[in-house]
């Protein structure tokens, strides 16, 4: 697991289109920060922004929606970075346990449309650079809401 860091983000680039702009996520190890996530965001994320989950083993991970506003797109991605899963336009505010089936270490949202916009499918490889970051993501807090 990865210790806390204040503005901790997360640079992703497909690994096959190293020249594509990254996306930037806020980066959530911790069980507080994976708890909150997104919760209670009413702006919408950027095309370019999400938040990625880091979680310590490869497990089948769940998530729901409860008290967040915004619908998502759920990419699943193992140790290797291999995308394992992906969960387009996931409805908001909803208990519903989503899920993909298949082992996965991270787990990012974007907002819904982007993941396929990104070209994030099943078996796409992406590379992620982890670095502290002094600037805002849209308002986005490693605190929560």
């Amino acid at each position: 697991m990865v210790p806390p860091v204040p503005n901790l983000v997360a640079e992703l680039r497909l690994v096959d289109a190293p020249d594509a702009p990254p996306l930037r996520a806020i980066v959530r190890a911790t069980d507080a920060e994976t708890q909150v996530g997104l919760m209670y965001r009413k702006e919408p994320l950027k095309g370019d922004e999400g938040m990625i989950f880091i979680f310590p083993d490869d497990i089948d991970h769940r998530f729901w929606m409860e008290n967040t506003y915004l619908s998502l797109d759920m990419v699943f991605i193992d140790s290797t970075g291999a995308i394992v899963g992906v969960l387009d336009h996931v409805p908001p505010l909803s208990r519903d346990s989503r899920h993909v089936g298949v082992p996965s270490r991270y787990v990012l949202e974007v907002g819904a449309g982007n993941a396929a916009r990104l070209g994030y499918r099943v078996g796409s490889k992406l590379a992620m650079t982890l670095a502290a970051d002094s600037t805002a993501i849209s308002g986005l807090s490693q605190t929560g809401p």
